[in-house]
């Protein structure tokens, strides 16, 4: 158990990237002199440069509007224009503009290769392109339950200057920034084989929005390009179409645009040579991004050719005269300002900029690395913070055009340095850790397979004797003691003692199978080859599943089919174990009516159809996702909860009542009948009108939760007492279980003895009702206790008692395991689960062998699932699907070995107890 928690926990350091949000807020006010005064204004911007502390907390004006034209996969190739090209390609010389506008105004625009950090996923990219940070799969904040970006942004701030800003396109901003926008045209944009729908929408709207004059930013997002990538690629005569439409777009925004205002247009990512994007290439990483000013100039204080996507940050936070965002790692631009400074000194003002953002980036990585201790090198930190502390000294004496480049220079390397030891940690992934984290799950399902598939129950209780037990819990707590010790010491990381751990106790198992190797190697020499092809090959679908992301999506309907091979496979096992050749019909004699009614293949045919029916019916119950394109969730039609979806609902919420209450009603009647629930204890007593009570309370809730946005007018606190009422229950059953296990109704000595046998022995009668279902426990858990070919003998004893003389053959199913535990065992089968008692060290060792069988079982599944991330770490779905998968069975791992655990646990408990009462009814004798 423990080595399958290590291998996720350090496979998950290396794959599941992580950054804690920070949520504080970055702040400014606005302290100058009236306009015109500019010697002024020089005066107090050398005052806050001269106090390095406050020099952060004052905001300049505004320098222009913003039009923000996002091309969605806009490579850098597709902007450049060679007219040297005698035959170009399907995405060359398709978007001139750029190149025009650059010859006709060469100071008032700007062209530069736009450098995105993996992972290139749009959402990851807009997170970056309006926080200046580095998303990572895994934003730890405060918003589990909703995308919304809950991190200092720049549009936060502009809303927060009461700025507005007006949005069209996808449909992920409004995701992202819900009531921020003044107005909004936002569509849904998963539908990657539409490549015109939500680009003609903004086409529509777009002219009218840049008349208006009530906003201070508009964004426009485009789809087309990238929609056209991954339906045909980049070389296709429909990227020829997109490509040109754009540019005619964007001619006519610069020709509609005031003079006031500036065009940015940029990519998001680009796209590989066949359209795709997600991953590190050069390919993906490099998108395009142009400036124009319409009314002024550019600042052009050095030719540069390349900026990051994250730099756009704290550029924006300049033009718009807003305080930069708090977990901006980006640098700000200075060639994209519009040279408008509003009468204030060109030099001083660039400065300004410079420093605030130097401040708030080493702010930010001050106060994560304080709160997230471990984080960061502690020769890392210092180094940084040394390095700022000389550049606070030098800010002050900069007078000169020269001095400032010199100095302008030098921040800039030393905001990159902080920028690199955040991309080592926030981005890149760590191909060691997703490797350790493979191998110990590998070698833990390995060893298990060896050693619990191979070896009996009788050679594992040698095996793990109890010294042998009490040496590997020893040594584990001294190794634990050790690596602790060594933490302390030297600071070794969290995930290198989880690794020596799992070392340890791989190499104790090594140790095991090199001294068992002639017992494993004789049973699996008395093991069929074939056996079990069925299940095994259901389980491999199972497992297959998590190398497709289709399979994944639709993985609901996979698992049903798989069940529903396992039930007519389980069925048929169940026909050929209950019919032995003796009692089969040989065809002569006389077939009743009733007797092909109340046959068993009948019975069984009949349950396979009832399993199947309910299986097909929880396919109504299933959840939907926007990548199921049938789905009316996400198709952008709502009806009315009053139409016929409505009235859908209303009936699946019929059937789900109904089936609650049956299968509740069913159970109490078959417990009843098998002579249960009987006796006036508090144990009794819960156990019979517990189940009933939680029954009620979840139909209830079921019922009476808010629907479509509609309260049924009762108080939410009284339906969430019910959720709570039916959590109650299951805690006090499960303690009741624990402490009071067996329920058992003890016939006192002065009433009939109509529950005593003839043999005067006394048998409750829940032991001689439960064995007719005594088989069917195991193969819940894909094991039987009959083999095929079983000898079934009935003998007649002179106590008239009926015995089953039984060579049990233990089958496991999905593994194939044939072997003998017992040869020749007579036994009571009236007796139930007596026999278990009377073979106490065959029952310990069973579940404990099935336990740790189940374990590796899920050791498996999860080694796909994390084989697959793997496989598919640079996957356009990798976030979307693959990630959230493993997730999702990281979790269920470990729920599945503490559930196994607890259960192994309850079991011994309840064992003792029934030993505990057989021998008080024994020294009543």
């Amino acid at each position: 158990m423990e080595r399958h928690w290590s291998g996720i926990q350090i496979f998950s350091h290396g794959f599941l990237l992580t950054r804690v949000v920070q949520k504080e807020r970055t702040v400014c006010h606005r302290d100058f002199c009236p306009p015109g005064e500019a010697q002024c204004v020089a005066t107090k911007i050398n005052q806050y440069l001269n106090n390095v502390n406050l020099s952060d907390s004052i905001c300049l004006g505004k320098k222009s509007r913003v039009i923000l034209l996002v091309i969605d996969a806009l490579k850098y190739d597709f902007g450049i224009y060679n007219p040297e090209l005698a035959k170009p390609l399907a995405y060359q010389n398709r978007m001139p503009i750029f190149s025009e506008i650059l010859q006709k105004y060469p100071n008032q625009s700007r062209m530069m290769k736009f450098l995105a950090d993996p992972p290139t996923t749009t959402l990851q990219r807009l997170k970056g392109l309006t926080t200046g940070s580095l998303p990572t799969f895994i934003d730890i904040g405060s918003n589990f339950a909703s995308p919304e970006i809950n991190e200092d942004n720049i549009i936060d701030q502009i809303v927060a200057q009461n700025q507005t800003a007006v949005f069209l396109g996808d449909s992920t901003w409004t995701d992202l920034f819900p009531g921020r926008f003044k107005r909004t045209y936002a569509y849904p944009s998963f539908n990657i084989f539409d490549l015109d729908t939500v680009d003609r929408r903004i086409e529509k709207y777009l002219p009218g929005e840049i008349t208006k004059d009530d906003w201070d930013l508009l964004i426009a997002h485009f789809l087309g390009v990238d929609h056209c990538g991954h339906k045909h690629g980049p070389l296709h005569r429909e990227m020829s179409r997109k490509l040109t439409e754009m540019d005619t777009m964007v001619r006519k925004v610069i020709d509609e645009m005031p003079n006031d205002t500036m065009l940015i247009v940029l990519g998001d990512h680009g796209m590989t040579t066949s359209g795709d994007h997600g991953g590190d290439s050069v390919d993906e990483l490099t998108s395009l991004i142009f400036a124009y000013s319409k009314g002024s100039d550019l600042i052009g204080v050095r030719n540069v050719s390349t900026m990051q996507q994250i730099d756009l940050v704290p550029t924006l936070a300049a033009i718009f005269g807003t305080p930069i965002p708090f977990s901006n790692l980006g640098t700000v631009n200075i060639n994209l300002l519009p040279d408008d400074s509003g009468g204030m000194p060109r030099l001083e003002t660039l400065l300004l900029h410079l420093w605030q953002n130097a401040k708030q980036v080493q702010k930010y990585f001050q106060q994560y690395a304080q709160v997230n201790i471990g984080t960061f090198r502690s020769d890392h930190i210092e180094a940084l913070e040394n390095k700022f502390v000389v550049l606070s000294h030098r800010v002050n004496s900069i007078y000169s055009e020269a001095a400032f480049m010199n100095f302008g220079g030098d921040l800039e390397n030393h905001l990159k340095t902080i920028l690199t030891t955040c991309l080592d940690i926030w981005v890149k992934f760590d191909a060691e850790a997703m490797t350790n984290g493979l191998l110990i799950a590998i070698l833990t399902v390995f060893a298990c397979f060896l050693l619990f598939q191979n070896l009996k129950i009788r050679q594992l209780e040698r095996l793990f004797s109890t010294s042998m037990v009490t040496f590997i819990y020893a040594s584990n707590l001294i190794c634990i003691a050790a690596i602790i010790g060594l933490k302390w010491i030297s600071g070794t990381a969290m995930n290198s003692i989880l690794l020596y751990m799992a070392a340890f106790n791989i190499l104790i198992f090594t140790l095991f199978v090199i001294q068992q190797w002639t017992n494993i190697v004789e049973n699996w020499s008395e093991i069929g080859r074939f056996s079990n092809v069925i299940t095994r090959t259901i389980y491999l679908m199972m497992v297959s599943v998590f190398f497709s992301n289709s399979f994944i999506i639709e993985e609901p309907k996979i698992l049903a089919y798989c069940t529903t091979g396992m039930v007519f496979y389980v069925l048929f096992e169940l026909k050929k174990a209950f019919m032995p050749k003796d009692e089969k019909n040989d065809g002569r004699k006389q077939i009743k009516l009733s007797t092909i009614f109340y046959s068993i293949p009948l019975r069984l045919v009949g349950l396979g159809i009832v399993a199947v029916v309910c299986l097909r019916m929880t396919y109504a119950f299933f959840r939907c996702r926007e990548e199921h394109g049938n789905c009316p969730e996400f198709s952008g039609t709502h009806m009315s909860p009053e139409g016929i979806e409505g009235i859908a609902k209303r009936k699946l919420d019929l059937i789900a009542v109904v089936a609650v209450i049956l299968f509740a009603t069913l159970a109490r009647i078959y417990l009843r009948s098998c002579g249960n629930l009987t006796g006036y204890s508090w144990n009794v007593a819960l156990a019979r009108y517990g189940p009933t009570l939680a029954t009620i309370c979840t139909c209830g809730y079921f019922l009476l939760s808010p629907k479509d946005g509609k309260t049924s007018g009762i108080p939410q606190i009284h339906i969430d007492a019910m959720a709570w009422i039916v959590g109650g229950v299951f805690i006090l059953q499960v303690i009741t279980l624990v402490f009071r296990p067996l329920m058992i109704y003890v016939v006192p000595p002065d009433i009939s003895d109509s529950m005593y046998t003839s043999t005067g022995r006394l048998i409750p009668d829940l032991f001689r009702k439960l064995k007719t279902i005594y088989p069917i426990p195991n193969l819940a858990t894909h094991h039987r206790d009959v083999a095929p070919n079983r000898r079934v003998e009935r003998v007649k004893t002179s106590g008239n008692v009926e015995y089953r003389k039984v060579n049990i053959s233990r089958v496991d199913e999905t593994s194939g395991e044939e072997q003998e535990q017992v040869t020749e065992l007579e036994y009571d089968i009236t007796k139930g689960e007596l026999n278990l008692y009377e073979n106490e060290a065959l029952f310990i060792g069973s579940i404990f062998k099935s336990a740790c069988q189940l374990m590796a079982l899920q050791g498996l599944r999860i080694f796909s699932s994390m084989l697959a991330c793997t496989v598919h770490c640079r996957h356009l779905m990798v976030w979307k699907i693959f990630a959230p998968r493993f997730i999702y069975e990281g979790i269920s791992t470990y729920v599945l070995l503490g559930a196994i655990l607890l259960s192994y646990l309850i079991l011994i408990r309840i064992h003792r107890a029934v030993v505990n009462l057989i021998v008080k009814f024994t020294n009543l004798k």
